[in-house]
Parts: structure tokens; sequence; C-alpha cells
């Protein structure tokens, strides 16, 4: 899956995203949206959550449960790129949400004290992610090895206590990774016609017009 982001912006809460930057480069290797075709084509209105009827977009997240995290580097990048496989799949279900805590507890761009999305979609183009029924939410610094990653777990037998129960790391789960990631306003400032591209905002539109959901600062 294809990813762009937008730029630090100015007031964002800097103990969440420490700001932005691709720690080998930005990996772009097709064209961007933007110089693919006419600005002056552009619809007047276009919503993803609601593209003849059908929701494309995944389900709103809470970083601050259970316990203040500030993790909104991982949740903004997470909930894109499940919003762009919800798309590809033509919103068939099940619906696959991508899990953040897998970003927080491997070192995939940050922690509870603020990260950086260009590193969190680095993360995701080499290493991969799984989805939230291998690792749920826990707004915690957690461990990678060996449950950090995907785990699952059954009750406790006689003589142990039912709860909390026996938990074992699952070694065969499936992972979703990101083909190709970059800044919204990169590349180059005309569209396919040739005329300029002077407004920030015709990068945004264009990207969630024709590839989805671009994580914003926040």
């Amino acid at each position: 899956m294809t990813e762009l982001l937008t730029p630090f912006a100015p007031g964002s809460h800097r103990a969440c995203r420490t700001g932005l930057s691709f720690p080998d480069g930005e990996h772009v290797t097709t064209p961007r949206p933007h110089e693919t075709l006419t600005i002056a084509d552009l619809p007047a209105a276009f919503d993803w959550g609601n593209k003849g009827g059908t929701n494309f977009l995944t389900l709103l997240k809470n970083q601050h449960i259970p316990t203040y995290c500030g993790s909104c580097w991982a949740m903004a990048t997470t909930s894109a790129l499940s919003d762009r496989i919800k798309i590809a799949r033509n919103a068939a279900y099940p619906e696959i949400l991508l899990a953040p805590q897998v970003l927080i507890n491997c070192g995939g761009g940050g922690t509870c004290s603020g990260g950086d999305p260009g590193a969190a979609y680095k993360y995701m183009a080499t290493q991969g992610l799984p989805d939230e029924t291998c690792q749920n939410y826990e707004a915690v610094n957690g461990k990678c090895a060996p449950f950090g990653l995907c785990e699952t777990c059954v009750p406790g037998e006689d003589p142990d206590p039912f709860l909390p129960g026996t938990c074992s790391a699952v070694t065969s789960y499936s992972r979703y990774f990101a083909d190709q990631y970059g800044s919204v306003n990169g590349g180059r400032d005309t569209d396919v016609s040739g005329a300029k591209v002077l407004v920030r905002i015709h990068f945004i539109i264009v990207v969630i017009r024709w590839t989805g959901l671009a994580p914003m600062g926040v």
C-alpha cells in the first residue's frame, strides 16, 4: 500500500508527534497522485465515508485509554493504512485494523512519549504489521519479544486459577506492508498538464481522492 504524509503541523502536540523524518529517505517509486491528473478535474466534494452509499473508512480510535499515551503518530499511520486496505478490498468483511501497539512495543517509530510517523512507515515497509486480533492496544511502552508482536491466551487449568490464564506467542500470522511512503507535498509542483500546483490543499485532496486517507499533523 502507498502512503503519503503531511508536514509537521504548527502548534501540534509535540509530546505526541516529535516530528516528521524519513530515516532512509522517502520511498516513492511511482508518480504521485497529483502528477497523474489535472487539478482542474478535481471534484467539488468527495467522502470515502460515503462513496456510493458505502463507508470505506475504518473505525475511530482513542489513544488516551486505558491510560494516556502519546501515540498519535502510531494511531494516525495505522488508521490511514487500515483505510487504504479497506479501500483496496472494496470494504469486504472482515475489517482489518492494523495494530499500533506493535509499533510502540517494537521501536517502530516512537513510544508513548511521542514518535515520528515517517519512521513508523519505514517500519511498516520493512517489517510489516499484524492486525489488532494479534495485539490489542494497551497504551503502554511494552516489550517486543516474545509477546509484543502477536499472542493468544487460554484459561488456566486446575490447580492454576482460571484467570489470567496462560499466554503464548503466536509465530504464524498475517502481516501487512507499506509499499511506498513519502511527503504529501513532495515530487513535482505541477499536475499532468503542467499547471502549477500552488495550494497545499490540492496535494491533500488528490491523495484523499485517488489513494485514500493522508495522516495529518495533530
